[in-house]
């Protein structure tokens, strides 16, 4: 009955999807193995994931420039900063503090599907990856498996200077969007002969060293530092700082009410807290 009310493809895959996570998650994808390890869902969506890059990457209209040797792109964004910007309103200000705080996390969880949604819909144009191809998520980061194309390499670049540039803007560098890649062979995806988990490990890496460089997209060029990309206009302080997260300029005077002088981040933080805990479903759209 579910699947029958949905409307378009991006619906029968969502709701699809939801009801395999819901029911299949416990259920082991090989009941011959003594200890069977893999539940039917994670089984189903990986083989979809792979299935998808493969068909992409086979389309006539990529033949030229293909690589040879890899097939598959391991993909990891991960959000930098993420503690310093919850808790920078952690130790100071007035009350709802905590109301702040859960805010700053929700929203950097919102940010990290944001993108994934992102890359998802946009990395392949004319070839959206399905859901499964987001392989794993959570603690502001995610791993997604797409075919190794140069358009796809390409992309990954335009999207993450788009997102950093967002990010400068919004947060003047307290949050960035680090987005690394790793082409791989369809070898490396076995346990046994590839290893998938080395792969992993060294995808891992390329990300810590990426976010000893966070925003270099938008400090540098091919010419060295680009000395402008530093600068952002200051706005004026007339009433003083935000007295909450001593960052920003505060929205009114001493004299007003506590909420009135909060800055414009802090007090759209406020508001969000108190939306989201009564909301029945997030939709990405």
């Amino acid at each position: 009955h579910v699947l029958r009310g949905a409307q378009n493809w991006h619906e029968l895959e969502a709701w699809t999807y939801s009801l395999l996570e819901r029911y299949c998650w416990a259920v082991p994808s090989d009941v011959r193995r003594q200890r069977p390890e893999v539940s039917l869902f994670d089984h189903v969506r990986t083989s979809c994931a792979i299935a998808a890059a493969l068909c992409i990457r086979d389309q006539p209209q990529f033949d030229e420039g293909r690589p040879g040797r890899t097939t598959f792109l391991l993909i990891q964004g991960d959000v930098s900063g993420v503690q310093d910007y919850v808790y920078g309103v952690a130790n100071v200000g007035p009350g709802g503090v905590a109301k702040r705080l859960r805010a700053r996390s929700f929203f950097i969880t919102a940010l990290t599907e944001v993108v994934a949604h992102w890359l998802r819909e946009e990395l392949v144009p004319g070839h959206p990856l399905p859901i499964a191809a987001q392989i794993l998520s959570g603690g502001a980061q995610f791993v997604m498996l797409a075919p190794d194309l140069p358009v796809v390499r390409e992309k990954l670049k335009e999207i993450r200077r788009g997102v950093n540039q967002w990010l400068w803007t919004e947060f003047q560098g307290d949050l960035a969007l680090v987005l690394e890649s790793l082409p791989i062979s369809q070898k490396r995806l076995l346990i046994e002969e590839g290893n998938i988990c080395e792969a992993l490990d060294e995808l891992k890496q390329r990300v810590e060293a990426g976010k000893l460089q966070r925003l270099g997209d938008l400090l540098q060029d091919d010419g060295g530092w680009v000395e402008e990309a530093f600068k952002w206009e200051a706005a004026p302080y007339p009433d003083g700082d935000c007295p909450s997260c001593r960052r920003l300029p505060a929205r009114a005077g001493e004299d007003a009410e506590m909420d009135d002088r909060l800055c414009k981040r802090c007090y759209a933080d406020r508001l969000l807290s108190e939306r989201f805990v009564q909301a029945h479903y997030i939709a990405y759209y």
